[in-house]
Protein backbone atom coordinates (compact mmCIF):
# COMPACT_ATOMS: atom_id res chain seq x y z
CA UNK A 1 0.00 0.00 0.00
CA UNK A 2 1.34 3.28 -1.25
CA UNK A 3 1.82 5.97 1.87
CA UNK A 4 -0.76 8.88 0.24
CA UNK A 5 -3.28 5.40 0.88
CA UNK A 6 -2.81 5.74 4.47
CA UNK A 7 -3.78 8.13 7.04
CA UNK A 8 -3.26 8.85 11.00
CA UNK A 9 -5.16 7.04 12.90
CA UNK A 10 -5.76 8.80 16.57
CA UNK A 11 -7.48 7.04 19.69
CA UNK A 12 -7.41 7.55 23.23
CA UNK A 13 -5.44 5.69 25.91
CA UNK A 14 -4.20 5.87 28.97
CA UNK A 15 -0.96 7.41 29.18
CA UNK A 16 1.19 4.79 30.99
CA UNK A 17 -0.43 1.80 29.38
CA UNK A 18 0.52 3.29 26.01
CA UNK A 19 4.22 3.80 27.26
CA UNK A 20 4.27 0.42 28.44
CA UNK A 21 2.98 -0.85 25.26
CA UNK A 22 6.02 1.03 23.54
CA UNK A 23 8.32 0.03 25.73
CA UNK A 24 7.46 -3.38 25.04
CA UNK A 25 7.55 -3.50 21.47
CA UNK A 26 10.52 -1.68 21.14
CA UNK A 27 12.16 -4.50 23.62
CA UNK A 28 10.53 -6.92 20.88
CA UNK A 29 12.38 -5.19 17.73
CA UNK A 30 9.44 -3.63 16.55
CA UNK A 31 6.86 -0.40 17.42
CA UNK A 32 4.18 0.62 18.85
CA UNK A 33 3.00 1.56 15.30
CA UNK A 34 3.84 -2.14 13.75
CA UNK A 35 1.76 -3.83 16.51
CA UNK A 36 -1.24 -1.88 15.70
CA UNK A 37 -1.01 -2.53 12.52
CA UNK A 38 0.22 -6.61 12.49
CA UNK A 39 -2.82 -6.87 15.11
CA UNK A 40 -5.67 -4.74 12.89
CA UNK A 41 -4.42 -7.17 9.78
CA UNK A 42 -4.91 -10.25 12.11
CA UNK A 43 -8.42 -9.23 13.54
CA UNK A 44 -9.33 -8.22 9.62
CA UNK A 45 -8.40 -11.82 9.15
CA UNK A 46 -11.07 -12.90 10.70
CA UNK A 47 -9.23 -13.85 14.24
CA UNK A 48 -10.70 -13.16 17.67
CA UNK A 49 -9.09 -13.01 20.91
CA UNK A 50 -11.00 -16.16 22.71
CA UNK A 51 -13.87 -15.38 25.33
CA UNK A 52 -11.45 -16.72 28.43
CA UNK A 53 -8.74 -14.40 28.13
CA UNK A 54 -10.46 -11.53 28.18
CA UNK A 55 -11.69 -11.59 31.61
CA UNK A 56 -9.42 -9.94 33.60
CA UNK A 57 -6.56 -12.14 35.85
CA UNK A 58 -6.44 -9.42 38.58
CA UNK A 59 -6.82 -10.78 42.19
CA UNK A 60 -10.69 -9.97 42.49
CA UNK A 61 -11.51 -12.31 40.06
CA UNK A 62 -9.56 -15.09 40.82
CA UNK A 63 -12.03 -16.87 42.71
CA UNK A 64 -13.98 -17.01 39.33
CA UNK A 65 -11.08 -18.61 37.82
CA UNK A 66 -10.30 -21.00 40.77
CA UNK A 67 -14.04 -22.30 40.73
CA UNK A 68 -14.31 -22.57 37.00
CA UNK A 69 -11.06 -25.22 36.85
CA UNK A 70 -12.62 -26.86 40.22
CA UNK A 71 -15.51 -27.34 37.98
CA UNK A 72 -14.14 -28.22 34.66
CA UNK A 73 -12.06 -30.53 36.54
CA UNK A 74 -15.13 -32.21 37.98
CA UNK A 75 -17.29 -32.75 35.25
CA UNK A 76 -14.22 -34.15 33.81
CA UNK A 77 -14.44 -36.79 36.91
CA UNK A 78 -17.65 -37.58 36.22
CA UNK A 79 -17.05 -38.96 32.94
CA UNK A 80 -15.49 -41.59 33.53
CA UNK A 81 -16.98 -45.11 34.08
CA UNK A 82 -18.41 -45.73 37.63
CA UNK A 83 -16.90 -49.16 37.27
CA UNK A 84 -13.27 -47.68 36.87
CA UNK A 85 -11.95 -49.33 39.84
CA UNK A 86 -13.44 -52.77 38.34
CA UNK A 87 -12.18 -51.91 34.95
CA UNK A 88 -8.27 -51.34 36.65
CA UNK A 89 -8.70 -54.16 38.88
CA UNK A 90 -9.22 -56.00 36.11
CA UNK A 91 -6.47 -54.81 33.63
CA UNK A 92 -3.88 -55.53 36.68
CA UNK A 93 -5.10 -58.95 36.87
CA UNK A 94 -4.68 -59.68 33.28
CA UNK A 95 -1.19 -57.64 33.56
CA UNK A 96 -0.46 -60.28 36.13
CA UNK A 97 -1.56 -62.95 34.17
CA UNK A 98 0.56 -62.32 31.39
CA UNK A 99 3.87 -60.91 33.25
CA UNK A 100 3.42 -64.42 34.88
CA UNK A 101 3.03 -66.59 31.35
CA UNK A 102 5.84 -64.56 30.15
CA UNK A 103 8.12 -65.82 32.85
CA UNK A 104 7.20 -69.06 33.20
CA UNK A 105 7.73 -69.27 29.09
CA UNK A 106 11.30 -67.83 29.84
CA UNK A 107 11.98 -70.14 32.78
CA UNK A 108 11.04 -72.93 30.76
CA UNK A 109 13.09 -72.05 28.05
CA UNK A 110 16.07 -71.57 30.03
CA UNK A 111 15.70 -74.76 31.91
CA UNK A 112 15.54 -76.78 28.30
CA UNK A 113 18.74 -75.06 27.64
CA UNK A 114 20.07 -75.56 30.82
CA UNK A 115 19.01 -79.54 30.09
CA UNK A 116 20.69 -79.24 26.51
CA UNK A 117 24.00 -78.22 27.88
CA UNK A 118 24.06 -80.85 30.71
CA UNK A 119 23.83 -83.21 27.47
CA UNK A 120 26.21 -81.86 25.55
CA UNK A 121 28.80 -81.62 28.78
CA UNK A 122 27.97 -85.66 29.34
CA UNK A 123 28.53 -86.27 25.38
CA UNK A 124 31.52 -84.92 25.85
CA UNK A 125 32.28 -86.55 28.87
CA UNK A 126 31.66 -90.08 27.36
CA UNK A 127 33.59 -89.38 24.68
CA UNK A 128 36.44 -87.92 26.23
CA UNK A 129 36.15 -91.41 28.31
CA UNK A 130 35.61 -93.72 25.28
CA UNK A 131 39.13 -91.58 24.16
CA UNK A 132 41.28 -92.79 27.15
CA UNK A 133 40.31 -96.55 27.31
CA UNK A 134 40.90 -96.40 23.28
CA UNK A 135 43.87 -94.99 24.20
CA UNK A 136 45.07 -97.72 26.85
CA UNK A 137 43.64 -100.37 24.69
CA UNK A 138 46.21 -99.08 21.49
CA UNK A 139 49.09 -100.28 22.66
CA UNK A 140 47.99 -103.88 23.96
CA UNK A 141 46.31 -104.16 19.85
CA UNK A 142 50.23 -102.85 18.51
CA UNK A 143 51.91 -105.46 20.51
CA UNK A 144 49.44 -108.53 19.91
CA UNK A 145 50.16 -107.76 15.47
CA UNK A 146 53.12 -109.42 14.66
CA UNK A 147 51.95 -112.81 16.75
CA UNK A 148 48.57 -112.48 14.97
CA UNK A 149 50.54 -111.96 11.48
CA UNK A 150 52.67 -114.95 12.14
CA UNK A 151 49.45 -116.98 13.30
CA UNK A 152 48.22 -115.55 9.13
CA UNK A 153 50.93 -116.76 7.61
CA UNK A 154 51.23 -119.99 8.96
CA UNK A 155 47.55 -120.43 8.34
CA UNK A 156 48.64 -119.73 4.81
CA UNK A 157 51.16 -121.96 4.25
CA UNK A 158 49.29 -124.57 6.07
CA UNK A 159 46.56 -123.91 3.32
CA UNK A 160 49.09 -123.91 0.70
CA UNK A 161 50.21 -127.73 1.51
CA UNK A 162 47.13 -128.59 1.62
CA UNK A 163 46.12 -127.33 -1.47
CA UNK A 164 48.93 -129.07 -3.20
CA UNK A 165 47.79 -132.54 -1.26
CA UNK A 166 44.79 -132.30 -3.03
CA UNK A 167 45.77 -131.21 -6.28
CA UNK A 168 48.15 -134.72 -5.91
CA UNK A 169 44.99 -136.59 -4.96
CA UNK A 170 42.52 -135.20 -7.92
CA UNK A 171 45.24 -136.32 -10.21
CA UNK A 172 46.21 -139.63 -9.07
CA UNK A 173 42.55 -140.27 -9.08
CA UNK A 174 41.97 -138.62 -12.67
CA UNK A 175 44.79 -141.26 -13.75
CA UNK A 176 43.30 -144.15 -11.91
CA UNK A 177 39.70 -143.46 -13.58
CA UNK A 178 41.56 -143.32 -17.08
CA UNK A 179 43.36 -146.34 -16.27
CA UNK A 180 39.91 -148.29 -15.34
CA UNK A 181 38.03 -146.98 -18.25
CA UNK A 182 39.43 -148.58 -21.45
CA UNK A 183 39.38 -146.82 -24.54
CA UNK A 184 36.90 -147.59 -27.52
CA UNK A 185 38.30 -149.50 -30.73
CA UNK A 186 39.59 -146.02 -31.90
CA UNK A 187 40.67 -147.79 -35.50
CA UNK A 188 37.24 -148.95 -36.23
CA UNK A 189 35.89 -145.94 -35.55
CA UNK A 190 38.40 -144.11 -37.85
CA UNK A 191 37.24 -146.84 -40.61
CA UNK A 192 33.44 -146.23 -40.72
CA UNK A 193 34.14 -142.45 -40.54
CA UNK A 194 36.02 -142.67 -43.41
CA UNK A 195 33.79 -145.19 -44.47
CA UNK A 196 31.17 -142.69 -44.28
CA UNK A 197 33.03 -140.02 -46.36
CA UNK A 198 32.63 -142.58 -49.56
CA UNK A 199 28.99 -143.45 -49.55
CA UNK A 200 25.86 -141.11 -50.22
CA UNK A 201 24.64 -138.56 -52.05
CA UNK A 202 28.14 -136.26 -51.17
CA UNK A 203 30.75 -139.00 -51.44
CA UNK A 204 34.30 -137.95 -51.87
CA UNK A 205 37.06 -140.37 -53.93
CA UNK A 206 39.57 -141.86 -51.38
CA UNK A 207 42.45 -139.71 -53.46
CA UNK A 208 40.61 -136.49 -52.58
CA UNK A 209 41.88 -133.75 -50.15
CA UNK A 210 38.80 -134.09 -48.41
CA UNK A 211 39.33 -137.21 -47.89
CA UNK A 212 43.27 -136.90 -47.01
CA UNK A 213 42.98 -134.27 -44.42
CA UNK A 214 39.98 -136.10 -42.54
CA UNK A 215 42.50 -139.09 -42.44
CA UNK A 216 45.25 -136.96 -40.94
CA UNK A 217 42.79 -135.32 -38.41
CA UNK A 218 41.68 -138.75 -37.34
CA UNK A 219 45.20 -139.91 -36.76
CA UNK A 220 45.90 -137.16 -35.10
CA UNK A 221 42.75 -136.98 -32.45
CA UNK A 222 43.58 -140.69 -31.94
CA UNK A 223 47.35 -140.28 -31.09
CA UNK A 224 46.43 -137.54 -28.63
CA UNK A 225 43.54 -139.49 -26.67
CA UNK A 226 45.85 -142.85 -26.59
CA UNK A 227 48.82 -140.52 -25.43
CA UNK A 228 46.53 -138.74 -22.55
CA UNK A 229 45.69 -142.69 -21.53
CA UNK A 230 48.85 -143.70 -21.38
CA UNK A 231 47.94 -147.42 -23.62
CA UNK A 232 50.20 -148.10 -26.77
CA UNK A 233 48.48 -146.91 -29.97
CA UNK A 234 47.57 -149.33 -32.46
CA UNK A 235 48.37 -149.27 -36.03
CA UNK A 236 46.63 -147.30 -38.15
CA UNK A 237 44.31 -149.44 -40.33
CA UNK A 238 44.69 -149.31 -43.95
CA UNK A 239 41.95 -146.12 -45.90
CA UNK A 240 38.98 -148.13 -47.24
Amino acid sequence: MADKDKFLATFRINQDEWKDFMAQAKAEGSSASAVLVDFIRWYRSGNRIAADTKRSTHLDNLDYIIDSRIEARIQAQSQLPFNLDDILDERERNLEWRLTQVLEEKLEELQGNLNNLESALDERKDKREQLQKSAQQQPMEVETMPSENEQLFAQIEALKVENQELLLRLNNKEAQERAATPLPDLQAIRSRILKSLTQGKNKVATTSPQYKTAVKVLDKFIAELVADSGESTPPSSPDV
